[in-house]
């Protein structure tokens, strides 16, 4: 099994900018548009959102390490209909299909392809947004203190590469942020939960 990420204590403060552009990319790709929606608003990209409630986040179990995922589908159900008739029935899709099952065949695993955050930075960018929700968008700190992790895949790591492709257990690769696809699927890794307020902040 790789062994459990570190966070770098010396890591840099994060200008508050690029921080919020990073992170609003990361929760738009594991589909909690939510967040996103907070973070135009203190961009001044956006209206107050509309949605004030809580959001709920899974917490996964994968490659002894634990990642928040959302809940929430990346697409909405009103564009499946879109999706299904545009994307799927084009020809060009079921060449690569046809390709990818070859792949398959000759042993390698299908991938699940789940954008997830690890879960440490994952809580803590959320306890700075709620912060900078709180605060109000024109008392804005310059930096933020987010934790920088050991990226993982991506050929980082020699032997404790996140592709471990002796026992195909895991495959994943780890940004520094701690934005993470999740590959090969594994039973049962949902753990637990975490719920996230706009203004009270992770319960």
């Amino acid at each position: 099994m790789p062994p459990v990420a570190v966070i770098e204590g010396a890591a840099p403060l994060a200008p508050v900018s690029m921080a919020l552009t990073t992170h609003r990319s990361n929760f738009v790709l594991m589909g909690a548009r939510p967040v996103a929606k907070w973070i135009d608003w203190l961009r001044g990209t956006g209206e107050v959102p509309s949605e004030h409630g809580p959001i709920e986040f899974l917490v996964l179990d994968y490659a002894g390490r634990q990642f928040l995922a959302s809940i929430r589908p990346l697409l909405s159900p009103t564009l499946l209909r879109w999706w299904w008739e545009d994307v799927y029935d084009h020809p060009l899709v079921w060449r690569y299909a046809s390709r990818h099952a070859e792949l398959d065949a000759n042993g390698t695993r299908s991938s699940l392809g789940w954008f997830v955050i690890e879960l440490a930075a994952g809580e803590r960018f959320l306890r700075e947004l709620s912060g900078l929700i709180r605060g109000g968008r024109d008392s804005q700190p310059e930096r933020l203190d987010l934790p920088t992790l050991v990226p993982e895949g991506f050929g980082f790591g020699g032997e404790f590469a996140a592709l471990d492709r002796g026992s195909r257990e895991y495959d994943y690769a780890m940004f520094s942020d701690g934005l993470a696809l999740l590959g090969t699927p594994k039973r049962n890794p949902i753990v637990g939960s975490r719920v996230w307020s706009p203004k009270e902040g992770l319960q």
